[in-house]
């Protein structure tokens, strides 16, 4: 492992990379983005960047 830790951090990356991509990609063919309100996507991605801060401030106290 360690002597492949590069291509497999590339390969690890790639797929989860690759699995969001279907993800989000099935949910734009099923229509989804229409039937979320602009207001609950933008909650959404309100939430979503007030605990990604959340979770740096408390790496950054608690290392």
């Amino acid at each position: 492992v360690t002597r492949n830790k590069g291509w497999l951090k590339s390969v690890d990356q790639g797929s989860i990379l690759l699995v969001i991509y279907v993800a989000f990609s099935g949910a734009v063919v099923e229509g989804l983005w229409q039937l979320v309100p602009l207001v609950h996507l933008l909650g959404l991605v309100l939430a979503c960047c007030l605990l990604l801060a959340i979770v740096l401030w408390l790496t950054q106290f608690l290392a």
